[in-house]
């Protein structure tokens, strides 16, 4: 019986999934709480605090929003989105010259996605 119990653990999700998936599911203040408690508990997890950033804008809670994206993209400036999610933030506060300089800073690292496809 005890296997039972260890392949229950080890199949079932940890915090962070659990957050993006209440996420996913659109029950925000639920991953909000959950996504929270992990950024705690893993303050150097640059996708937790992404995410926990994105969901507050999700409800567009810019302000909120804010410093988990800026922890985000200061841990990771590599992970996906998250200096740009920074930007979109700081924009939507109307904080436009902040929003320019962190996409400035943006472009050296990988400037791919700026590119313009004709």
């Amino acid at each position: 019986m005890d296997w039972v119990i260890l392949l229950c653990l080890m199949l079932a999700p940890g915090d962070y999934e659990r957050g993006a998936a209440l996420f996913a599911g659109g029950r925000y203040d639920e991953a909000i709480a959950v996504l929270a408690r992990v950024s705690r508990e893993h303050p150097s997890d640059a996708r937790v605090w992404k995410a926990l950033g994105v969901t507050y804008a999700a409800k567009a809670d810019y302000a909120l929003a804010l410093d988990p994206l800026q922890r985000a993209c200061a841990l990771n400036p590599r992970l996906e989105d998250a200096c740009y999610f920074e930007a979109r933030a700081l924009y939507a506060l109307d904080r436009f010259e902040d929003s320019i300089a962190v996409l400035r800073a943006e472009l050296p690292r990988d400037a791919s996605p700026w590119r313009i496809h004709l």
